[in-house]
């Protein structure tokens, strides 16, 4: 068998073409590299409670927030699923994927209470969307925010309200 080798021309064309692709991958996982990294800072600095959980509703991810809101450490908290902490009536994390899968919804948002720790009950609203991977419902992802203030002012204008009826009749 007779070997060609390339020509020094072809080589260095070579060359050159694997250094452009090199520095274009390299370039691209930076880039990759600095936005996971925004988005780790957005998760972790958030003042709302940010989470997702998987098909079960067990929590696999739970931010510092999640951490100051429900007094769970992290670590405690993925051992949880959203039932434990979510109360009120029938909103429960059934109902929520239940509404969630309806086909005209895409994420819903919901009050209820948040159970914590301590056994306190906090008003909470939720923000939250079906994930889905290769077509298969995994779980959720949501934000909770406190709104205790908001249901302390709206019942105090119901109070205000009440009386203020209960004194012109």
């Amino acid at each position: 068998p007779v070997e060609t080798r390339p020509q020094p021309v072809q080589l260095l064309r070579r060359r050159r073409r694997v250094r452009r692709q090199t520095e274009t991958i390299r370039t691209q996982v930076v880039k990759e590299a600095r936005l996971e990294a925004r988005h780790r800072d957005v998760f972790e600095k958030a003042s709302d409670f940010i989470f997702t959980t998987d098909a079960t509703g067990r929590f696999t991810s739970f931010n510092p927030a999640g951490e100051r809101m429900t007094g769970y450490a992290r670590s405690e908290a993925l051992q949880l699923d959203l039932g434990r902490l979510l109360i009120e009536g029938d909103e429960t994390p059934d109902s929520l994927v239940a509404a969630l899968r309806a086909p005209a919804e895409r994420s819903i948002t919901r009050q209820s209470q948040l159970l914590t720790k301590s056994g306190a009950r906090v008003w909470v609203e939720t923000s939250a969307r079906i994930v889905f991977e290769k077509g298969e419902f995994t779980g959720l992802l949501g934000v909770i925010r406190d709104i205790s203030e908001r249901k302390q002012v709206e019942e105090e204008l119901k109070r205000a309200r009440d009386a203020a009826e209960a004194n012109t009749q």
